[in-house]
């Protein structure tokens, strides 16, 4: 089953809410607040500063934004202003020396990065770890050659499109996933897990393409919202919804889900990080 994701700001992987590090780049992660601001037209919630609506594209006017935490890296500490740094001070002969040696040695070392950052990497080939961090695994990369000839084989065998389906959704191959799930759904129409996948696959696609951002979002809760109503008790619908109306900015709505998704079940593990984003991400009208 899969589970809607926020986005890190150093890499741009999708990370679980709440955790503490990115699994993709290993950069800690702030939880903080940034202004969105809401179309008047469909609703959207938009980046701060944005002109146009990603959702629909009408002008956005100025108005009261709404919230949501976004993954962001640590920030850096402010330096003192020019004005509390004191007064201008001449440099010995020596200390400019210095400042010159060093900042030759930064440039060799900016060049030399550059230059192993557009190396060709082996395909086999992994990131080493910063010292003292565990190794992170890379997600798995699924074969399809065998799935697809499985499908292509049995076009109706409802088990092989949803390993397919799911192999697909895996390797971030959204578009063709979300067709493949519609293959299986029309075969067996009440699965609500297959259903939610299917709706994570649009919020995934929402989170990339910013133009059709809005459209995608709607599809990821008219998909799960089905999957809720065929199985009340289905919790990661319940969860997801959350997850997809809080990314939109709002805060209500994704409250309202949370705390469903709280009482289905507070000992699982969504029930338990529905009860953490209720705390972080608290409704106050």
């Amino acid at each position: 089953m899969a589970e809607a994701k926020a986005i890190c700001g150093s890499c741009g992987a999708g990370v679980t809410w709440g955790a503490e590090r990115c699994a993709a780049c290993g950069e800690p992660l702030v939880w903080q607040q940034g202004a969105l601001r809401k179309c008047d037209v469909c609703g959207q919630a938009n980046p701060p500063g944005a002109a146009s609506c990603s959702g629909c594209g009408a002008r956005l006017t100025a108005g009261k934004a709404r919230s949501v935490e976004q993954a962001v890296r640590p920030k850096p500490k402010a330096g003192k202003s020019r004005g509390e740094a004191g007064s201008t001070r001449r440099f010995e002969p020596w200390q400019i020396i210095s400042f010159v040696a060093v900042g030759a040695l930064l440039a060799v070392l900016l060049y030399v990065e550059l230059a192993r950052d557009h190396a060709p990497v082996a395909a086999s080939a992994a990131p080493a770890p910063p010292a003292g961090m565990p190794a992170l695994q890379a997600p798995p990369v699924t074969d399809l050659g065998p799935l697809e000839a499985a499908v292509a084989a049995a076009p109706d065998n409802a088990d092989a499109l949803l390993r397919l389906a799911n192999a697909l959704h895996d390797n971030g191959m959204y578009l063709r996933a979300v067709e493949t799930y519609k293959k299986y759904l029309r075969l067996q129409p009440r699965n609500p897990d297959a259903r939610v996948d299917m709706g994570v696959c649009y919020y995934e696609l929402g989170l990339t393409d910013t133009i059709n951002q809005g459209r995608y979002f709607s599809l990821a809760i008219e998909e799960m919202e089905a999957a809720f109503r065929s199985a009340p008790s289905h919790q990661p619908s319940v969860f997801n919804l959350g997850v997809v109306y809080l990314q939109k900015g709002d805060l209500e709505t994704s409250n309202r889900w949370f705390r469903k998704a709280v009482e289905l079940n507070a000992t699982s593990d969504l029930g338990a990080k529905a009860k953490q984003l209720l705390e972080q991400h608290s409704f106050n009208p």
